[in-house]
């Protein structure tokens, strides 16, 4: 049983007991209501100011009854007072504190990211997100797994099962704005990717794969993408060979600590004023020091690469940049208000 229903328990049973000697003084001496609760709770305190119910000094049912009272009362006292002292000392308060500051902080996210696993990839997906400054809620069943990682750093979490409906919802899944499924096993993956897909026929899903043939049913569970660590630190080898200042260069961008500089996209949504204009009007360069790297556009996302100024810019089209977490966030206003 745990500290908390313990401490709860505890405290029904003292007031049961209170009840039951108020009644019994009620109707074995027909003591006034107030009179048996102070019989009461002056024998459980072993106080014993004095018999205050009339005919107690010569009832023996009421003396016997009494005396039980005053043995169980005991006990039970002494096992309040532990419980009690159990559930301060131990934290649990403290816990459930935290744990309710929590949920309502889950509960005001909107737009934010779940991440399902904190494993051996999961944590570098959570300390990434850290380091960018990204909302999130982090779920695992392994509180080992979560300890690790909150030893270091805070961060929002969830302990219990991701492919639980109840556990998604309550990581808020109805407004979140993407799911990243990176729990060590394919099939916990497919179910996760399935229950996200459920509850949030909108939400992005990109999700870890360990062998290849999952790929194709990890998409009809309806994951936008699909991801092999394996198949990625096999090609980063390969380039730390042969290409060691270009990998040296991208390591720089994610190593922890210092500037946080990332390769980003920023969306053009088709209420933007920015529709329709050309890319040279924006003056992003000019304002804030940005070169556009690249224009993605269209359905099958073709990319065009140090993009002319005199392309125009349609619903839809993303552009990428390099830059750090405030500059992007000033691009996007500047997308978003033209």
């Amino acid at each position: 049983m745990s500290l908390s229903r313990r401490f709860v328990v505890s405290l029904l049973l003292l007031a049961l007991v209170v009840s039951v000697g108020t009644v019994g003084y009620r109707l074995l001496l027909h003591a006034p209501w107030l009179d048996g609760l102070y019989m009461t709770v002056i024998t459980l305190s072993t106080v014993g100011y004095g018999e205050v119910v009339p005919g107690l000094a010569g009832s023996v049912k009421g003396r016997i009854f009494t005396m039980g009272l005053i043995l169980v009362g005991m006990g039970l006292l002494l096992y309040v007072l532990s419980s009690t002292t159990a559930f301060f000392v131990e934290g649990e308060l403290t816990n459930l504190i935290r744990r309710r500051k929590m949920e309502k902080a889950i509960a005001r996210l909107r737009d934010h990211l779940i991440v399902c696993g904190v494993g051996s990839t999961g944590q570098h997906v959570v300390e990434e997100l850290l380091a960018i400054k990204e909302n999130f809620v982090a779920i695992d069943a392994s509180q080992a797994h979560l300890d690790r990682l909150l030893a270091h750093r805070e961060f929002l979490y969830i302990h219990g099962d991701a492919t639980s409906d109840e556990v998604m919802i309550k990581a808020g899944i109805e407004r979140a704005r993407g799911v990243l499924a990176v729990l060590s096993n394919d099939k916990d993956n497919l179910f996760v990717t399935i229950t996200a897909r459920q509850l949030n026929p909108s939400v992005r899903i990109v999700s870890r794969g360990s062998e290849h043939g999952i790929r194709e049913r990890l998409v009809r569970a309806g994951a936008n993408a699909v991801v092999f660590p394996n198949h990625i630190g096999g090609l980063r080898i390969a380039a730390e060979m042969v290409r060691p200042r270009v990998v040296g260069f991208l390591d720089g961008m994610l190593r922890p600590g210092g500037e946080t500089w990332r390769i980003e996209e920023v969306a053009v949504a088709a209420g933007s004023p920015v529709v329709g204009r050309k890319l040279g009007s924006l003056r992003v360069e000019e304002r804030l020091g940005l070169p556009i790297l690249a224009l993605v556009e269209g359905e099958d996302r073709q990319t065009r690469y140090y993009p002319s100024p005199d392309m125009v810019i349609h619903a839809g089209a993303s552009l990428v940049v390099l830059a750090e977490k405030d500059h992007i966030e000033r691009l996007r206003q500047l997308v978003a208000r033209g």
